[in-house]
């Protein structure tokens, strides 16, 4: 089997980090096609867990987009650095808040995932859980403080496209942990007139009251 091949390689003292020419190594490859096993006995034999392929992405990165739960738990016990970016900027943590996935978001604050990191449209991974409507993960970010206030590079904050979208119990969470209800996005919208605009009556109600 798969596990077998890669076993009798590593013990030929085959080069475990070698790259192909989209910058994937045997680790990288195992997570990409779910071979949990070798992945495993790729990490228990020294593979560095943190090389990236040409776009950027890392076995972390990989595992995540994969939806490879395990390896992404094993890979971050066994100290996968958190913070790398791909080429569009993204990270493991916002990789999970896109995913929803709660209990990776936990792990990757734990092991001191930066919550403030920008991709290169702007986004944090607090933009992308109000983007998405993730409530709990949301919540954890703030408690964790993550800022609430920075700007893409349309200038929004994680408000407005919370209110734009009409995730009331977003919205909430952000103004009853003092997010700036008045900054304007690059075409001077706020939260309360894309609120306004697109007919969420309720959030332009919060808006109002707690502005």
């Amino acid at each position: 089997g798969q596990t077998e091949s890669a076993q009798l390689l590593i013990k030929n003292k085959a080069d475990i980090d070698a790259q192909d020419k989209i910058g994937y190594t045997a680790l990288m490859w195992a997570v990409d096609k779910g071979q949990t096993e070798s992945a495993q006995l790729l990490i228990e034999n020294g593979a560095k867990l943190d090389f990236q392929s040409k776009e950027g992405d890392t076995a972390l990165m990989t595992a995540l987009a994969r939806g490879k739960i395990k390896i992404v738990e094993h890979l971050i016990k066994e100290g996968a650095k958190v913070d790398l970016q791909n080429k569009l900027g993204i990270t493991a943590l916002m990789g999970a808040v896109g995913e929803g996935r709660i209990k990776i978001t936990k792990a990757l604050i734990e092991k001191g995932a930066n919550l403030d990191l920008q991709d290169k449209s702007g986004y944090t991974a607090l933009m992308v859980a109000a983007n998405n409507n993730h409530t709990a993960i949301a919540k954890l970010l703030i408690e964790n403080k993550a800022n609430l206030d920075l700007q893409n590079l349309a200038w929004d904050t994680a408000l407005i496209p919370a209110a734009s979208k009409g995730h009331t119990e977003i919205v909430d969470l952000l103004i009853e942990n003092k997010a700036n209800l008045d900054l304007q996005n690059k075409v001077r919208d706020t939260a309360l007139i894309t609120a306004v605009f697109k007919g969420y009556t309720e959030i332009a109600e919060l808006l109002i009251k707690k502005g």
